[in-house]
């Protein structure tokens, strides 16, 4: 019987959501290059440089690439907005490319769950990303993947997450965890804080193969990422002429 070698697919990863984008590109499940943003909020004037030194770092051309795939949020309205803006762009430019989104908070779970230690309770895994003053979107994650409660931009208060009982260990992650920390820091629960832990495209990787492998692409031009929440519009003060 002759069987037949796949060749590995070469995608480039967007990862938006967060204050610091990133871009990473892999051959197959082999990551090949990875660059994380030198500063917050660099999204609209660095993604596309950024997309280019991976590429370069990687050996690598856009033409060279079978499948674009970004984080699908929630996230900063803008960053979403830019890292779509920049996936459909490279689509439009080589429509050859496949596109595919990946569920930005499950990947950043799973990343989690690699990386952190055993506890004597059972645990549960809570993804954030920063969202307005005093609040983070997250949702709550069994062991075994499955979701708890809803994902939402939380209020950190005395009332959040009331899905999440005293018995358990939760292992906090993602760029408001900083803010989970501060704001809950009364919290009876055994919340462990793991800040280092972020929602970048390099984590991305493995449900971007695993999508890959099941052919679970998706329409770009259609697409819309999951803001959850419109922008946030500030009044000038300034008064007009």
């Amino acid at each position: 019987m002759v069987t037949h070698r796949i060749a590995p697919v070469k995608s480039i990863i967007i990862e938006s959501a967060t204050e610091k984008c990133s871009v990473a590109v892999a051959d197959g499940d082999q990551l090949l290059s990875f660059v994380l943003a030198e500063a917050p909020h660099q999204h609209a004037s660095h993604l596309t440089v950024y997309a280019q030194r991976a590429l370069r770092e990687a050996g690598l051309r856009l033409i060279d690439i079978e499948v674009v795939a970004l984080g699908h949020g929630p996230g900063s309205f803008t960053g979403l907005r830019v890292g779509a803006a920049v996936a459909k762009g490279f689509c439009l430019a080589l429509p050859k490319l496949k596109f595919l989104t990946i569920d930005s908070p499950l990947a950043l779970t799973k990343h989690l769950k690699s990386r952190v230690g055993k506890s004597e309770n059972k645990e549960i895994y809570l993804p954030t990303v920063n969202s307005r003053r005093g609040e983070v979107y997250a949702q709550a994650y069994l062991t075994n993947g499955e979701t708890i409660g809803e994902l939402r931009s939380e209020v950190l208060n005395e009332a959040a997450f009331p899905e999440i009982q005293a018995d358990v260990t939760v292992h906090v992650g993602g760029s408001g965890t900083n803010k989970v920390a501060e704001l809950m820091a009364g919290d009876p629960r055994d919340f462990r804080f793991h800040p280092e832990i972020m929602a970048t495209a390099d984590i991305l990787l493995p449900l971007v193969s695993a999508k890959i492998a099941t052919g679970a692409f998706e329409d770009y031009a259609s697409y819309e990422p999951l803001y959850l929440k419109p922008p946030f519009v500030t009044k000038s003060t300034k008064k007009l002429l």
